[in-house]
């Protein structure tokens, strides 16, 4: 199935309502909006949807194997969209500016402009995994700084090359180590940091020294005398206080 509407409330919540409809949908079938009304990113934020950028949720089937280290379970799917979406920009636009990976899946242009945002939800044996890129305009959000791919590149960004372009390489089979290395070569946290998180439970930040990715793409870090495992769908608003020299050894096990 692909799905192209001019206007929805939300390209996740479309593909929720078509595959109830047909559970039976291939992998990678795609809904995609010009306008979203109701658009949401993690923790249920709302994402802001003008028209001219990327609004797109695609259906990523298993399976996900647990019992294999090697093998990209459903905890690495984010980090592998991530790795998938920033590959996609920079072969279809060449930007002119460096796209960090901020874990566990937002892309990041120095050096705190935030140019995508992601969101996976996992359904039953399959994930939904929704993208939003500011590719012609940057929306207004009073907390953070945004970009856009217009301003970083000097090609013609177009909505429909990114999407076939990000496609293209979700098609391709993405393993944990080679996750690892993207996120070595081109993340913007590393062993040795000093990070802040907010707890949504709790709806306290705490901070610790980043250790390294877990077996399943989780963060380790140690706080208050502890080794604590940060997975994505558990914390938000991860702030680099301090900047490690050694950044060689986040992404070994």
């Amino acid at each position: 199935m692909k799905l192209q509407l001019e206007e929805i409330d939300s390209t996740q919540l479309e593909l929720k309502r078509r595959l109830a409809q047909d559970p039976a949908l291939p992998h990678l079938s795609f809904v995609q909006a010009r306008r979203q009304t109701g658009g949401r990113g993690r923790q249920d934020r709302a994402w802001v949807s003008p028209e001219g950028n990327l609004y797109l949720s695609v259906l990523w089937r298993g399976p996900h194997p647990v019992s294999d280290s090697s093998a990209l379970t459903v905890t690495w799917i984010p980090l592998a969209v991530a790795v998938a979406l920033r590959r996609a920009i920079v072969s279809a636009f060449a930007p002119e500016k460096p796209i960090r990976l901020k874990w566990p899946n937002d892309l990041m242009v120095e050096p705190f402009s935030k140019l995508s945002g992601i969101l996976c939800e996992k359904l039953g044996d399959q994930v939904i995994v929704g993208v939003g890129v500011n590719v012609g305009s940057r929306p207004s959000i009073p907390d953070r700084e945004t970009i856009s791919i217009r301003e970083i590149t000097s090609h013609a960004p177009d909505v429909d090359t990114l999407r076939d372009a990000f496609l293209h390489e979700l098609q391709k089979s993405l393993l944990p180590d080679e996750i690892r290395r993207e996120f070595e070569t081109h993340g913007l946290i590393h062993a040795g940091d000093t990070i802040e998180w907010m707890d949504p439970a709790t709806k306290e930040a705490a901070t610790g020294k980043v250790l390294g990715l877990g077996p399943y793409g989780e963060l380790k870090v140690e706080s208050s005398g502890r080794t604590l495992g940060l997975f994505g769908e558990e914390v938000t608003r991860v702030h680099v206080l301090e900047n490690s020299n050694d950044k060689s050894t986040l992404f070994t096990e």
